[in-house]
């Protein structure tokens, strides 16, 4: 999947689950989803993770992609492109 189709993926999730967030309550739910990685990557410093355990830390990733897919969404902003200029990917 490319990046646009997952902009656009997003925009409809929350066009069908009505949710419906201002731009400060989307930086809001990227941040707790960041501490959620943060979390688990304390964890994974301290033990190896079981594949339960991996598959829901990959979950905060997914959410935190959401959230910041979402932001992006909201000011119109084509990440794909973004990365292509910034990153030369």
């Amino acid at each position: 999947m490319e990046i646009r189709e997952i902009q656009q993926k997003i925009r409809l999730l929350e066009k069908k689950n009505h949710w419906l967030n201002s731009a400060d309550e989307k930086v809001t739910f990227l941040i707790e989803e960041l501490g959620e990685v943060a979390k688990w990557v304390r964890k994974a410093r301290k033990k190896r993770l079981t594949r339960l355990e991996k598959k829901e830390f990959g979950l905060e990733f997914a959410d935190v992609l959401q959230h910041l897919v979402s932001l992006a969404n909201e000011f119109g902003i084509d990440l794909e492109e973004a990365l292509k200029i910034k990153k030369g990917l």
